[in-house]
């Protein structure tokens, strides 16, 4: 209406000429850049080298929190799983209210969701075997579970928020049950490492089981964190909503589920390598803290300098894989040549080199691959699926 009611010149263009202003409900969210890029440097980096130093007295409060547990209970390292499949579902409603403005359905949605899954679960048995694994089917790598949760997430994406709210509580209740009536229960009980219904039916279907106790069986809870992502997203989004309600709605979900997941967990045990009820709770509750620190920073500092986040993920694809195929050898490079060194190190610290040449290699090469993304940003080049 304002562009009609100026004057047209002959060197200003046409009103049917000049685009339509996005909007905000569309346009791409910086603080949800930010908190894919942060997810993503957490991703490659390897626990930032801490756990190099689990020989040190000091440092191994430290490393441990950058290390996953080997079984029941839950460190800071095992949230970054949970943060990047909640981040997918994050970016859903952002992009898809994209394609339904050039026109598109929810039904001609499908090629490109199918594609995408397809070209995850491929990428994810690339990455598996370029790390060593023996060939086969695999569907633990966390591209391969993504790709069953974004195809769950999709199938609920235009549904109102309590019929999402439902399907996600009822991912967790199909779990749990299958877990409780799984007949083959042994000595160690329903949730014992590769004795649980998940590591029967990988048994069965594929004829193995994971290092770690990891099962395929994970991606039916693991989809209420990309599932809880479209909910956030649609929140934070909304043009309806004021922002303080924004934050007392997220704020009171996230409570609520950190809460509800620990009162269960004395009959189901926060394990985040099975991913049961309990931790998808508690997960979900502290990812949306994250997520709510992200959204504040970014509404209190408009201009806060997420370059690097941003750029990091913007090519969160290609960086994961690198650092799968890649990042192992480059390390082992840079400790041979760093090898050599004087031992003034480990003399000022009185320990030994080999940890802290370690814990270097894995700085030197998670700050190869930042650059790299930071490089390949500015120079617009980005890698899709």
């Amino acid at each position: 209406m304002t562009l009609l009611a100026q004057p047209i010149s002959r060197t200003s263009p046409l009103p049917s000429d000049v685009p339509p202003p996005t909007p905000p409900s569309v346009a791409r969210a910086r603080w949800l850049d930010a908190m894919r890029g942060f997810t993503m440097i957490c991703l490659i980096s390897h626990g930032f080298g801490f756990p190099r130093l689990a020989g040190e007295a000091w440092a191994k409060p430290i490393g441990r929190q950058f290390d996953h547990v080997e079984w029941v209970g839950m460190t800071a390292w095992d949230l970054v799983q949970p943060f990047f499949m909640f981040i997918v579902g994050a970016a859903m409603p952002f992009a898809f209210a994209a394609r339904r403005a050039r026109g598109g359905t929810w039904f001609n949605g499908w090629p490109h969701v199918l594609w995408r899954a397809g070209m995850l679960l491929l990428l994810s048995h690339i990455a598996m075997i370029g790390t060593g694994s023996q060939w086969g089917w695999q569907l633990i790598n966390v591209l391969a579970q993504i790709a069953f949760t974004y195809v769950i997430a999709y199938c609920v994406l235009d549904l109102k928020w309590t019929a999402q709210l439902l399907v996600a509580f009822g991912l967790l209740l199909a779990h749990y049950l299958m877990h409780v009536f799984w007949p083959g229960v042994g000595p160690g009980g329903i949730w014992a490492k590769d004795a649980n219904v998940g590591a029967a039916i990988d048994r069965a279907i594929l004829g193995r089981n994971w290092s770690g106790g990891y099962a395929t069986l994970n991606f039916v809870t693991s989809a209420t964190a990309t599932i809880a992502g479209v909910m956030a997203a649609n929140v934070l989004r909304s043009l309806e909503i004021p922002t303080h309600r924004k934050f007392l709605i997220l704020g009171t979900a996230a409570v609520t589920l950190i809460v509800l997941g620990l009162a269960v967990s004395p009959w189901i045990p926060v394990i985040k390598r099975i991913w049961t009820p309990s931790f998808a709770m508690v997960s979900v509750g502290c990812t949306l803290i994250a997520l709510l620190a992200f959204y504040a920073i970014d509404l209190i500092w408009p201009r806060a300098p997420w370059g690097v986040f941003i750029a990091v993920g913007a090519n969160c694809i290609f960086l994961y894989m690198t650092s799968i195929l890649l990042a192992g050898r480059f390390r082992d490079i840079v400790i041979r040549l760093l090898g050599p060194a004087p031992d003034w190190l480990a003399s000022r610290f009185h320990t030994t080199k080999e940890p802290w040449l370690a814990f270097t290699a894995d700085w030197l090469v998670l700050a190869t691959l930042v650059g790299m993304a930071v490089w390949m940003h500015r120079r617009r080049i980005l890698i899709k699926i």
